[in-house]
């Protein structure tokens, strides 16, 4: 994709010299706005024709709509289809209005009709005689590629689409919001670049529509910290749900006690270049439970103390092979079992796994119950006090 000759902002600006009053006020160059508008229409992105189905079957309250923005801010633009208005008979007005620039512009059409939705665009749909309003709650991206959305702490709010650096969401919430409604993706992850700091619980539940799987990468190591929210958890992966979680600090956050991640329910979660951080007393680092999901570790680093490491019961499954290497730092308090492995789970580990570093005396080992079983891949695994199957648990060395 090029770049602009002038930035909107520069183009549109108030004043002669920009944030200068004094200078007088700026007349914008029909020439500067042409080129702008051949460049916005050079830029149209990887999109495709989507039905965009107006919910509810009637009108809403004008004080109680919803106003979306159904285009990335990236200068792509859309071709949609305005269907299911049947109720509306002929004859209704589409409101396009760009926020950056303070423009409006109507048109009118009718049921079935097909509208080229313009860059930066918000759509509003009004029928003709009424004060009442008709939007729609599922509009969805249709994209061919992977897109990123970015994520900050510091943003002012979660009013962006996120799509650009300079624009971020506040909160991986939103953003996960975001994802699951409004994008159709094909051949291609969506991922996430959150920055910052955050204490938040997120759920990710059911797959990505178009795509398997979503991408949580932070630029590196370091530049994100995830705390605990209120629920108790950072994030939540269940419901067949897949994501790949890279750079990535966990913590407890305000929290007491936490668990950091948890996998439920047929989901899959990969971790690499991950930190697991304080997780609190009473914490756990990792858990995995209810019914059949999968972790896949890559290298990454402990950092912080938990009651527990590891946690896997309900026929869950942990993988971490080849050259991988977890890093202990800091000696900290893992105070019950580094792993507890229980009703049918799994945890296999290969001979190219290796532990750098130790955590506090006192810590067992493994216990693995209820025909459990352990692979330990000729690895031992860290803490003092050595650990023990019971109740049909098996330990392979």
């Amino acid at each position: 994709m090029s770049t602009f000759t002038k930035l909107g902002a520069e183009i549109w600006r108030l004043f002669v010299t920009d944030g200068v009053p004094a200078s007088g006020p700026w007349k914008v160059p029909k020439a500067d706005m042409q080129l702008w508008m051949a460049e916005v229409e050079s830029q149209v992105g990887n999109f495709f024709d989507r039905v965009i189905g107006m919910t509810g079957g009637g009108l809403v309250d004008d004080t109680n709509h919803k106003s979306l923005i159904v285009l990335p801010a990236d200068g792509s633009s859309i071709t949609a289809t305005l269907d299911s208005l049947a109720n509306l008979r002929s004859g209704f007005a589409v409101s396009f209005h760009n926020p950056k620039a303070s423009t409006r512009f109507h048109k009118i059409v009718t049921d079935s009709d097909t509208i080229q939705i313009p860059p930066y665009h918000t759509l509003t749909v009004f029928r003709q005689g009424t004060s009442g309003l008709m939007v729609s709650d599922q509009v969805r991206r249709h994209r061919a590629q992977g897109l990123t959305m970015y994520m900050h702490s510091a943003a002012f709010s979660d009013g962006s689409d996120g799509l650009l650096l300079s624009d971020p969401k506040k909160t991986v919430a939103a953003a996960v919001d975001d994802i699951y409604r409004k994008f159709d993706l094909q051949n291609a992850p969506m991922t996430l670049q959150p920055a910052g700091t955050s204490n938040e619980s997120v759920g990710l539940q059911g797959q990505l529509t178009g795509f398997n799987y979503l991408n949580i990468q932070a630029a590196v190591l370091g530049n994100f910290t995830w705390g605990a929210g209120a629920n108790g958890y950072c994030l939540l992966v269940q419901d067949n749900a897949e994501v790949i979680c890279k750079y990535l600090k966990f913590t407890r956050g305000a929290q007491t006690n936490a668990i950091l991640t948890a996998t439920h329910q047929t989901a899959v979660a990969d971790f690499d270049t991950c930190d697991f951080g304080d997780a609190g007393s009473g914490g756990t680092h990792c858990s995995m439970d209810h019914g059949g999901g999968s972790m896949n570790f890559g290298a990454y680093s402990i950092s912080g103390p938990a009651a527990t490491h590891l946690q896997v019961g309900g026929n869950c499954s942990v993988t971490q092979a080849g050259s991988v290497t977890i890093t202990i730092t800091g000696t900290p308090s893992i105070g019950t079992w580094y792993s507890i492995i229980g009703s049918g789970a799994n945890v296999a580990m290969g001979s190219g796994v290796s532990f750098s570093g130790s955590v506090a005396s006192g810590c067992t080992k493994y216990l693995v119950a209820l025909n459990g079983s352990l692979s330990l891949g000729g690895n031992t695994l860290p803490g003092s006090v050595a650990g023990s199957a019971t109740a049909g648990g098996q330990v392979a060395p």
